[in-house]
């Protein structure tokens, strides 16, 4: 049984020229680019493809984000820092 999702999922799949897709995220936002987050399943050909694509990339670890509270301090330090040279 097909439901409302399913109808307008595969219309905007159409649309966009995805085959296959399974899921779609569309995140809309006042001011903001819009953004789809695609699922699908990707046929034989194009998976032969990924090693080639993955190739071209390196991946490397992203920084933890350091808490709220680390930030503001350095904020604080450098502007404290900044204050001090231009009493001199």
């Amino acid at each position: 049984m097909f439901g409302l999702a399913d109808i307008v999922g595969k219309e905007i799949c159409d649309a966009l020229g995805i085959k296959h897709g399974h899921t779609i995220d569309i995140h809309i936002e006042k001011g903001e680019i819009v953004t789809a987050t695609v699922g699908f399943y990707p046929e034989a050909d194009g998976v032969m493809q990924f090693p080639a694509i993955l190739k071209k990339y390196r991946l490397v670890e992203i920084e933890e984000e350091k808490p709220e509270e680390d930030r503001a301090k350095e904020v604080f330090d450098r502007i404290a820092s900044t204050n001090q040279g231009q009493e001199r």
